[in-house]
């Protein structure tokens, strides 16, 4: 089964176009993937170059991830598959998770809801195997004519070491990728109006195992050496005693590289926008 993963790029000015950071939902789908299905998927971030077109022509699926800035573009993907094909397109990411019934309405056949993970697999499991019952895969939204459908929502995924590591060797030129992302844990304690986190991660926070994250660091470091490692967690000091341990692991590890995160200021919870650059020694 020949899958292709996208994630689209934004307009204009944005975050994720100045620092060509992939986010980790596509890389950590693939990896599920390869692992349980021995499907190997091919991600396009269109940050780092353009999308093969043929490659997407010949797929039995199409994945295509999206946050709000970057919607226009994915519904742009979107319309040039369906112009190349009947290719089933599923959608998943926070934007088509508050407005599932947007992303279908616009052509999508599948949207995926909150965290995704074990969804996107049973989808495609089913997929694979011909069948046409998808009423029972949480956090699924599809269309039947007219009607929507929305199963129950997905729950959240408790045990994070369960899941491999995402696979950014799957990206397509993830040569180019300059700053190497890491995703430690999700949740935020906080619920701050402006956030779309605890709607999509809950504010239970979930961290993975330290000694985890570190060997993940390890295989990143020697991969690239002069990269800079970049916390992806929701809020990366909302456990302090926890945030410690794994700084002082990563110095005990001798890692010596520049890092950055998303983190609450002394004034106002900025866990979706603030950049803190540091260094370990």
């Amino acid at each position: 089964m020949r899958i292709t993963l996208i994630e689209p790029r934004a307009p204009g000015v944005h975050v994720y176009a100045k620092f060509k950071l992939p986010r980790l939902g596509l890389p950590l789908l693939g990896a599920i993937l390869e692992r349980e299905l021995g499907i190997r998927p091919i991600i396009y971030f269109q940050e780092l170059g353009g999308i093969d077109w043929g490659a997407v022509a010949s797929s039995d699926l199409v994945g295509i991830s999206t946050i709000t800035p970057t919607a226009p573009e994915a519904y742009s993907i979107l319309e040039e598959v369906k112009r190349r094909g009947d290719i089933p397109v599923v959608m998943g990411g926070p934007h088509v998770t508050f407005l599932p019934e947007e992303a279908l309405g616009k052509g999508a056949d599948f949207v995926i809801r909150g965290e995704g993970e074990y969804s996107f697999l049973e989808l495609v499991r089913r997929l694979r195997d011909g069948r046409q019952d998808f009423d029972d895969i949480p956090g699924l939204s599809y269309r039947e004519g007219e009607i929507f459908y929305h199963n129950p929502v997905v729950p959240r995924v408790d045990d994070l070491d369960a899941l491999p590591w995402p696979d950014l060797t799957l990206i397509h030129n993830w040569e180019k990728i300059r700053i190497l992302p890491v995703m430690t844990s999700r949740g935020c304690p906080y619920n701050c109006k402006f956030c779309s986190v605890t709607k999509m991660f809950g504010r239970r926070y979930r961290f993975r195992d330290t000694e985890d994250v570190l060997a993940e660091l390890e295989t990143l470091h020697r991969r690239n050496p002069k990269a800079t490692i970049f916390f992806y967690d929701d809020n990366f000091t909302a456990n302090v005693r926890r945030t410690k341990e794994l700084l002082r692991g990563m110095i005990e590890w001798g890692f010596k590289v520049r890092w950055t995160s998303s983190t609450p200021t002394a004034s106002r919870c900025t866990a979706c926008s603030s950049w803190a650059p540091t260094r370990t020694t």
